[in-house]
C-alpha cells in the first residue's frame, strides 16, 4: 500500500534535538527520526508526491522509493505558501482576472501572486474575494483519496470509520460574538439577527430556548448558541457512527498568563486549549499549568497509539465514550420547520419578589413569588452607579469588577477598564475617585490592568487586589498613592509572591487574607509581613481533571469573605463550580454551595460563580457568572435562590461579578458587562 499513514506527534512549540535518533525500515526506504523515553517523532513523511507544476489540483501520484538513501524525518519540512491569517485562507482573489468558478484560470497563476492577491480584498461584491465564512471546504475530491464532501462521507459511514476526539472551550463563541457584536445586543435586535445566522432553525431555536424579552443583552446567550450550534453540535453529529470521546476544556485564559485578551479575559475562548496541548508556552506557565499540559498529552498520545484516550497509559480519570444518550445537542435537524411567527404579545412587567427566609425553614411556591419566611427583594433594578455605556467620567464605569460596602453605606467600586477605584456615598449620582490614576501602570499611585476585588476597613482604608501587578495595595482614607501589603509585585508561587490575587479581606488585626487563583490558595499576611502564610489550600499541585473533587484543595479560589469570630473563611471556587468554608489552618473545607466539578443552571448548581457575601444569618449571596444571576442559598442548605437575574422576570444581567449587601439588606451588583451597578431593593 503505497499510502504511508502518519501520526505526528508535536510536543513543544519551542523542542530542541537533543533526543536519540532512530531509524526505521518501510517499503520506500528508511527513515530517520528521534525518540524520547515515551514517543518517537517523524517529521513530514510524504504520502505522495507533491502537488505541484501539472500535479497541482489533481488526485494524488504515488511516490518514489528513496531507497537507498535515508529519509531525513528528525526535521520539519518546509510548508506550502499560504497567507498566515484566519480567514485568510478561503480568499479567492478576483485581481488575477479570474471569473467565479474558473478554477482552471487559477490553475494558470503563480503562487507567489495567488498568495499576494489574497491578502488584497477587492471592492467588488460579485467578486472571488470573500467566500461565505462557514461555507463547506474539502480538499480537491479526486476520486481517490477524498471522494466527496467530508461531512457527507463521513455521516453516511461511506468509508472506514476511525475513532474520535471531538472537543470544544467552554466559550468557543465569544471571541466571534464579541467580534461582530462589540456593544450590548438587546432582545428585539436578538430577534432580527437570529435569522441570519441560523436560518429557519431560528423559529426552532425560539421555541427550544426562550429567552426573556427584557434582557439587556443577549450576547451572554448567544455565545452560548453559537459554541454549540458552530462549533460542539456539528461534530458531535458525526462522531456518532464511531467510537468517540468528546470534552469541553474550561480553563480561563488569565491563567495562561495573557493580560492583553480584550473580552476573552477570564474566559475559555476558541483555541486557548492548544498552548496546553503542544505545550506552547509562551509566557509563564505555573506548575498546574503544566500539569494540565502534561496530562492532557497522554490521554491525546494514548488515544493516537490505541484509539483510546484511557490507554495504555494511565490517565487520572476515565474519559467516556460520547454516546446518543449522553450527547446533550439538541437535534435541531429533526426540528420539524415550525411555519409560524411566534406571538410575542403584550408583556407586562410584573414586579416579581422573593420571599426568603432568615433561617431557611421550608420553602412554597406560589404564582410568581418564592417564599420561605423573612425579607423580599424586588427583582426588577435600579441603577446605582454608571449609566450603562463605558465610558471614564466619574458618573460612568468601564468593566466594573469587585465592589464592597461599608458600614456607612458608602459603596466602593473597583472600575477596572478605567484602572481606578470609585466611592459612591448614599444618594449620590456620581462616584469620587479614591485610587488609581485612570492609567494603567505599576507605580504605587497606579492600578493594572486585572484590578479584582476590594475591602475598605473601618477608617475607610481601601485594599485592593491589583492582579496584573500580583499585590495587594492599601490607600489609607484620602491618600494619593498606596502601600504594598501582600505579595512582592512578581507573579510566582513563592509566599512571598501572590499569582492572579483575586479576593482580599482584612481582620480586626489588620491581617491581610488573599485568594490567589491560580495558586489555589488562600495566604495571610501579617502588618508588615513580607511573606504570607498558607491559611487554606494549597496542599499540592491541584490535577485538572480532579479540580475540586476532594476536599482538601481549592481551585481557583476568586471572592471571599471571613468569619473572624468563628475564623472561618467562606471561598468561590471558580473553576469547580462550588463555595466552601474553611476553618483558618484546617485541612480541608466543607462544601456550603454547588456541587464539585459539575457545573449546571439548577438550584442546586453553579456555573463559574465568582464572589459572594454573606448577611447577618449566614445565609450566602452568590454572583453565579455563567448562569448571569445571583444565588441565595440560606444557612443550612444546599438549594439555592434565585434572587436576581436570569430565572426571573425580573432586570437582567449581563456579567454579574461582584455582590454586596447594605445595612438595610438592599443588594447590590456589579455587572461587568453592562458598565453599572444595579441595586435590588429589599421590600
Amino acid at each position: 500500500m503505497w499510502i504511508i499513514f502518519l501520526f505526528v506527534l508535536i510536543c513543544s512549540a519551542r523542542h530542541v534535538y537533543t533526543d536519540k535518533l532512530v531509524t526505521v525500515q518501510t517499503t520506500y526506504g528508511s527513515v530517520q527520526g528521534y525518540e524520547t523515553d515515551s514517543y518517537r517523532v517523524f517529521y513530514g513523511i510524504p504520502y505522495a508526491k507533491a502537488p505541484i507544476g501539472a500535479l497541482r489540483w489533481n488526485k494524488p501520484e504515488p511516490i518514489d522509493k528513496w531507497a537507498p538513501s535515508t529519509f531525513d524525518a528528525t526535521k520539519i519540512p518546509p510548508a506550502c505558501p499560504q497567507p498566515a491569517c484566519n480567514p485568510g485562507d478561503i480568499l479567492c482573489p478576483s485581481s488575477l482576472g479570474c471569473l467565479l468558478g474558473d478554477i482552471s484560470c487559477l490553475r494558470t497563476r503563480p503562487y507567489e501572486n495567488i498568495i499576494t492577491a489574497q491578502n488584497v480584498i477587492n471592492s467588488k461584491i460579485t467578486s472571488l474575494d470573500i467566500l461565505q465564512f462557514f461555507e463547506p471546504w474539502v480538499p480537491v475530491i479526486d476520486n481517490v483519496i477524498v471522494r466527496g464532501q467530508l461531512i457527507d462521507m463521513y455521516s453516511s459511514a461511506s468509508f472506514p470509520l476511525k475513532p474520535l476526539i471531538t472537543g470544544t472551550m467552554a466559550e468557543e463563541g465569544l471571541a466571534y460574538v464579541h467580534g461582530v457584536l462589540n456593544t450590548p445586543l438587546s432582545y428585539p435586535a436578538y430577534l432580527l439577527v437570529g435569522p441570519i445566522l441560523f436560518g429557519t432553525k431560528f423559529p426552532a431555536i425560539l421555541l427550544r430556548f426562550p429567552q426573556s424579552p427584557f434582557t439587556a443583552d443577549m450576547r451572554p446567550f448567544l455565545v452560548k448558541l453559537v459554541t454549540q450550534w458552530v462549533f460542539a453540535c456539528p461534530t458531535r453529529f458525526l462522531a456518532r457512527n464511531t467510537a468517540a470521546y468528546s470534552y469541553v476544556f474550561g480553563y480561563p485564559l488569565h491563567t495562561m498568563g495573557l493580560t492583553d485578551a480584550g473580552d476573552c479575559e477570564a474566559h475559555a475562548c476558541h483555541g486557548y486549549e492548544l498552548p496546553f496541548l503542544f505545550q506552547a508556552f509562551w509566557s509563564y506557565f505555573n506548575n498546574n499549568d503544566q500539569y494540565i499540559s502534561k496530562t492532557m498529552a497522554t490521554y491525546w498520545t494514548n488515544f493516537a497509539k490505541s484509539g483510546n484516550p484511557n490507554n495504555p497509559v494511565k490517565v487520572p480519570l476515565t474519559w467516556p465514550k460520547l454516546t446518543s444518550k449522553s450527547d446533550k445537542c439538541p437535534r435541531f435537524c429533526k426540528i420539524a420547520f415550525v411555519i409560524a411567527v411566534l406571538v410575542l404579545g403584550i408583556v407586562i412587567a410584573i414586579p416579581l419578589t422573593f420571599f426568603i427566609n432568615s433561617k431557611a425553614t421550608e420553602t412554597t411556591t406560589t404564582g410568581t413569588m418564592t417564599r420561605t419566611s423573612g425579607v423580599f427583594w424586588n427583582t426588577v433594578g435600579v441603577t446605582y452607579a454608571g449609566t450603562g455605556v463605558q465610558g471614564s467620567a466619574l458618573n460612568q464605569l468601564s468593566t466594573p469588577t469587585g465592589i464592597f460596602m461599608d458600614s456607612s453605606d458608602i459603596l466602593y467600586i473597583n472600575d477596572g477598564g478605567n484602572y481606578r477605584s470609585l466611592k459612591y456615598l448614599p444618594g449620590s449620582t456620581s462616584g469620587i475617585l479614591v485610587a488609581g490614576t485612570g492609567v494603567s501602570g505599576s507605580a504605587l499611585n497606579q492600578l493594572g490592568l486585572s484590578t479584582r476585588f476590594n475591602y475598605v476597613d473601618s477608617n475607610q482604608n481601601i485594599y485592593i487586589s491589583d492582579g496584573s501587578n500580583s499585590r495587594i495595595v492599601r490607600w489609607a482614607n484620602g491618600a494619593s498613592t498606596g502601600v504594598k501589603v501582600a505579595g512582592a509585585g512578581t507573579s510566582g508561587t513563592s509566599l512571598n509572591q501572590t499569582r492572579t490575587p483575586y479576593g482580599v479581606w482584612v481582620d480586626s488585626s489588620s491581617n491581610v487574607f488573599v485568594s490567589e487563583y491560580t495558586n489555589h490558595r488562600v495566604t495571610r499576611w501579617s502588618p508588615g509581613a513580607t511573606v504570607g502564610v498558607i491559611v487554606a489550600g494549597g496542599n499540592g499541585q491541584v490535577p485538572f481533571l480532579l479540580v475540586g473533587a476532594t476536599s482538601d484543595r481549592l481551585s481557583a479560589p476568586s471572592g471571599i469573605f471571613y468569619d473572624e469570630t468563628m475564623q472561618d473563611l467562606y471561598i468561590v471556587n471558580a473553576i469547580s463550580n462550588i463555595v466552601v468554608k474553611w476553618r483558618v489552618g484546617a485541612s480541608n473545607g466543607t462544601v456550603l454551595a454547588g456541587v464539585a466539578g459539575s457545573s449546571g443552571s439548577s438550584s442546586t448548581y453553579l456555573d463559574f460563580p465568582v464572589d459572594l457575601t454573606l448577611d447577618q444569618w449566614n445565609n450566602i449571596y452568590v454572583a453565579d457568572r455563567q448562569n448571569l444571576r445571583i444565588q441565595l442559598f440560606c444557612n443550612g442548605s444546599l438549594t439555592g435562590i434565585t434572587i436576581a437575574g436570569w430565572g426571573t422576570s425580573g432586570t437582567s444581567l449581563v456579567v454579574p461579578y461582584s455582590v454586596a449587601l447594605d445595612s438595610k439588606l438592599n443588594l447590590y451588583v456589579s455587572d461587568n458587562g453592562a458598565a453599572r451597578i444595579i441595586k435590588f431593593s429589599k421590600l
